[in-house]
This record gives structure tokens, C-alpha cells and sequence, in this order.
């Protein structure tokens, strides 16, 4: 057999074998599609990284958020897709989404050197009243292309302690992704993309800023 002969027949076994490979992976990643996932939500802040938050004179603020999503189950995110639309499966929160918000909002208060009230302590300066109304993902599948985009969008509103609205803002924060294959792991980390991206907008927030610190200053 000659040499360019037996190149020839090594490039096509090569190529035979990477298609197996790739119809393998695509076999895997259908697998997965078929199964509901459970995804841990969290925002992980860096302790020595502030917002403007820190700026304003310490407070004592209850955060209250409420889930005013049209969903039936609390920890329902999303849903995989195949590439005719058909829903797959079901993309669901490991905890209900209002306390994956509200442990958000407090840890970066916390880091930012302000104090949480507690549902049975009487005293506080303000209270952030949040209404989520979208915290979900939406995969958009192609052939052999996945974009999966995350968004938490709510409503913030700043009520002093004897119950007047001071501020009120719409929070919005996204994050797309695009995959060669719809990989569950990857859920995660568009939504937490998008939480942190929310948590940071709220931090940066104009009007929410000048409401918490004119109760700063009462």
C-alpha cells in the first residue's frame, strides 16, 4: 500500500471517528435535555468589593419579596426545548425564587455595611418591598447551536417606617449564553449571571440610592 494511499484512508477513519464522537456527545446532551434539573440559584458577593451602597450611613432595612410570577410551582425557571419548540423538561430552582432574591438583596446590603431586619424585630428605617415578576431562562435551540438567555426582572419599591413609598424602580438584569450543546451545568450559570447583574443594577440604582439615603439622614 502506498504511502498517500494509507493517508488517505487514515484521514477518512479519522474523520468517521470524530463524527462518532460528536453524534456521542449530541446523544449525552439529548439525555439530558429529557431530565428535569435542579439548579442551585445563589448571589456570591467579594467581600472586599463595594457598591455605592457603602456610601450612605448604615441602616436597619427589612427586605420583603414576593413571587408575582404566572407560574404554579414557586420554583419552576424555565424549560428545556427541542428545536421545534416542544417542551422537554422542566428547569427548576433548588429554593423558591423570592428567597433566592431576598437572600441576594441582604447579602449585599450585609457586605455593603448595612444591618437586616428580621420579620420579628420592631425596629428598622426602611423596607425594600420586591415583586418579581420574571426570573426564568429561555433556551432557543438549533441545530447544533443552543442561546440560553437568563433574566430576573423586578419591581423595588423604598417604604419609609411609617409606611410611605419613597421610591419605586423597575430592576432588570440579563445574561445570553451560546452553546454548542445544551449542557445542564450551563443553566446555572446563566441565571446566576443574571442575578448578579440584577443585584448590581439595584446597587447602582439612582433614585433607590437618594431614597435610602434621605432615610439616612432622618
Amino acid at each position: 500500500m502506498s504511502n498517500r494511499l494509507s493517508e488517505k484512508i487514515c484521514s477518512k477513519l479519522a474523520q468517521v471517528e470524530q463524527l462518532f464522537g460528536i453524534l456521542s456527545l449530541l446523544m449525552i446532551a439529548a439525555g439530558c435535555t429529557l431530565v428535569d434539573s435542579k439548579i442551585d440559584l445563589a448571589y456570591r458577593v467579594e467581600a472586599a468589593r463595594k457598591s455605592p451602597l457603602s456610601t450612605i450611613k448604615p441602616l436597619i432595612l427589612r427586605v420583603e419579596v414576593r413571587d408575582r410570577r404566572d407560574v404554579s410551582d414557586p420554583q419552576l425557571i424555565g424549560y428545556k426545548k427541542s428545536s421545534f419548540g416542544n417542551v422537554l423538561a422542566s428547569i427548576k430552582s433548588k429554593q423558591e425564587v423570592s428567597r433566592v432574591v431576598r437572600l441576594a438583596l441582604e447579602t449585599e446590603l450585609r457586605n455593603n455595611g448595612h444591618a437586616i431586619s428580621l420579620d420579628n424585630e420592631a425596629g428598622f428605617d426602611a423596607t425594600l418591598a420586591v415583586s418579581i415578576k420574571k426570573l426564568w431562562t429561555e433556551p432557543i435551540v438549533k441545530i447544533v447551536d443552543v442561546q440560553v438567555l437568563g433574566t430576573v426582572n423586578a419591581d423595588i419599591e423604598v417604604i419609609d417606617s411609617v409606611k410611605r413609598r419613597i421610591a419605586a424602580r423597575t430592576i432588570i438584569g440579563t445574561q445570553l449564553e451560546s452553546w454548542q450543546l445544551s449542557i445542564n451545568d450551563g443553566y446555572d450559570r446563566v441565571l446566576n449571571g443574571a442575578l448578579r447583574e440584577f443585584v448590581r443594577n439595584f446597587a447602582r440604582d439612582p433614585d433607590l440610592l437618594k431614597a435610602l439615603r434621605d432615610v439616612s439622614t432622618r
